[in-house]
């Protein structure tokens, strides 16, 4: 009995050798889950066109090359996964059953992958409208209400690199300096492999010092044949007489690149021609060599980096990117006229859906924009929105201009008080002038008019515009719509930048740059889609074939911008 228990013991322990050699043949994708997000991006991806960049390197020498299709694949999971690193990716595919599948089993070097990245923007762009329309058709997306907002992200280059208008005079004069040694210089010695006459020395050096020294070098020459000791002891005199400029403390920023200058380098050379203009542009006073297409600006730890703005439009009830724009302002001021007219070309402006954005966004050419094209927007000026942050700021500005009402029919202004202020004046520019004089014997005046005679309302041009905002964002039901904006268009942006950690570019360049966002933008609606499709019960793997199936009869146009290749995409169904 004894012997049996000890049996029977040792034959419930298995043996465990993690070195023994096994023989396994199993396919990567049956160990997948069915909903997936790396079912999405392979079907999105596959229903993209690439024969026209496939074309160039067919019948071509060299090495045959990879597949455009599976590098782009394994460099959006990579973003739904926060992997930047392509080190870190190509790791992936070594163990990574997911990365595995997307790669058909490749394993390409890490620089290839890098590579890669710098000109998806076409193909991402075709592919966010792609996973919006798919969104759309499975009622993900809604388009009843979306949103505009900007954030910053921090871009790959140095602060160290930022240069102002006084390093660039700095660098201009040690590359001019270098010059004029070398002229003087060539003036001096000539060609070294020639000896020197008289004449020669006398023309040399009469431009570049006084005559009495002048008159000492050929005093020298007569006296001695042998040129060569004459030049050591002229030289030397007419070297501490040549005028030579005198700079202050320059830093090894400055050096390094007046260095590459004077030695030729085109790539430096042309940085700082587009370093100059940005600066001639005047609205910035930093520039970045690295990337002239940051700006300098604060983060909110309020240090220093060089970062882009991108604006983005949500949907507000699925939280899809619908689409984004990179900026080079650091405010949002001018962004969304160029974000309506994108949203209307990629058909995602419907009869209905509502566009709000956040007070800065405010501004005559937005709203004059807006009502031309009748669309629907909610847009608080900087005096509701302090409003709305503080209770008591309206009570603390009760004559704040925003609180005096305007007639449309009869074209005047009504104060706190009650009175009128109507139309006195028009300037050429546009402005329009309201008052009244009967303001002095008012008992609000010194809180009103302050120091003034009188209340003093300027209207701009397009002020209209503003005043019709100002009472349609006065209606209970417009506020209550415009109350979902803070949670539609921020939530998109912190998952992508908090949740995911991608919160900075590793391109250059404002195309590059805008690619790069578009394809965080992409990563974060294949979470979403993946999400519903995994609490609806949906095979992914199997609905999102039929769905690009379906998308074959879809259309698209892909517009450049002149500018700086922002595209615009025009959607035709056949």
């Amino acid at each position: 009995m004894f012997l049996l228990w000890k049996v029977l013991v040792f034959m419930t322990i298995r043996k465990y050798d993690q070195y023994q050699c096994r023989f396994e043949v199993v396919n990567p994708v049956d160990n997948i889950p069915d909903n997936h997000p790396c079912f999405i991006i392979d079907s999105v991806v596959e229903s993209l066109d690439f024969d026209e960049f496939n074309s160039g390197y067919i019948d071509t020498a060299g090495m045959p090359m990879y597949n455009r299709e599976f590098l782009l694949k394994i460099d959006l999971m990579g973003a739904i996964d926060g992997i930047l690193s392509s080190r870190k990716i190509c790791e992936r595919l070594g163990y990574d059953d997911v990365y595995k599948f997307l790669a058909g089993g490749q394993k390409p070097n890490f620089r290839t992958l890098c590579i890669s990245r710098h000109d998806n923007e076409e193909k991402f762009e075709e592919a966010l409208v792609k996973i919006n329309i798919i969104g759309r058709s499975l009622g993900i997306v809604i388009l009843d209400h979306v949103s505009t907002d900007g954030s910053y992200f921090k871009g790959n280059a140095s602060v160290n690199q930022l240069f102002i208008e006084k390093d660039m005079e700095i660098i201009d004069e040690l590359i001019q300096k270098r010059y004029d040694i070398d002229r003087d210089e060539n003036l001096l010695y000539g060609d070294e492999n020639h000896g020197i006459v008289e004449e020669d020395f006398y023309n040399a050096i009469q431009d570049l010092v006084n005559d009495d020294i002048v008159e000492n070098a050929v005093e020298l020459i007569k006296k001695d044949k042998n040129t060569k000791e004459i030049k050591k002891k002229v030289f030397k005199t007419v070297e501490k007489n040549i005028e030579k400029p005198k700079l202050k403390r320059i830093s090894k920023k400055i050096k390094d690149v007046a260095k590459k200058a004077i030695s030729g380098d085109e790539s430096t050379l042309k940085k700082i021609e587009v370093v100059k203009n940005k600066l001639d542009e005047k609205w910035q006073n930093k520039v970045n060599m690295t990337d002239p297409d940051t700006f300098a600006g604060k983060n909110k730890k309020g240090v220093y980096q060089s970062l882009y703005n991108v604006i983005f439009a949500v949907d507000s009830d699925s939280k899809f990117i619908l689409a984004n724009n990179i900026s080079d302002s650091y405010v949002d001021t001018n962004q969304l006229v160029p974000m309506l007219k994108k949203l209307k070309n990629m058909d995602l402006i419907k009869s209905n859906t509502k566009i709000s954005a956040d007070s800065i966004f405010n501004t005559i050419e937005s709203l004059e924009y807006m009502e031309k094209e009748n669309i629907d927007g909610l847009l608080p000026d900087k005096y509701e929105a302090s409003v709305s942050k503080n209770k008591n700021y309206k009570a603390e500005n009760k004559f704040h201009k925003h609180n005096f009402n305007y007639d449309f029919k009869n074209d005047y202004y009504i104060c706190p008080e009650g009175n009128i202020l109507p139309f006195k004046n028009q300037y050429k520019d546009g402005r329009r002038v309201y008052y009244n004089n009967e303001c002095k014997n008012c008992h609000m005046k010194k809180e009103c008019a302050k120091k003034q005679n009188t209340k003093v309302i300027t209207a701009y041009k397009g002020e209209q515009y503003k005043q019709r905002m100002k009472i349609k964002m006065q209606n209970p039901d417009n506020q209550k719509e415009y109350k979902k904006r803070s949670s539609t268009a921020e939530s998109p942006i912190g998952d992508i930048k908090h949740n995911n950690k991608l919160d900075e570019f590793t391109l250059r360049g404002k195309a590059k740059v805008y690619g790069e966002s578009l394809k965080f933008s992409i990563s974060h609606n294949i979470r979403i889609l993946a999400k519903n499709f995994s609490e609806k019960g949906l095979n992914a793997r199997k609905i999102m074939k039929k769905i690009i199936n379906d998308l074959k009869n879809t259309c698209f146009t892909i517009i450049f911008h002149e500018n700086f290749k922002q595209i615009y995409i025009v959607i035709t169904y056949n």
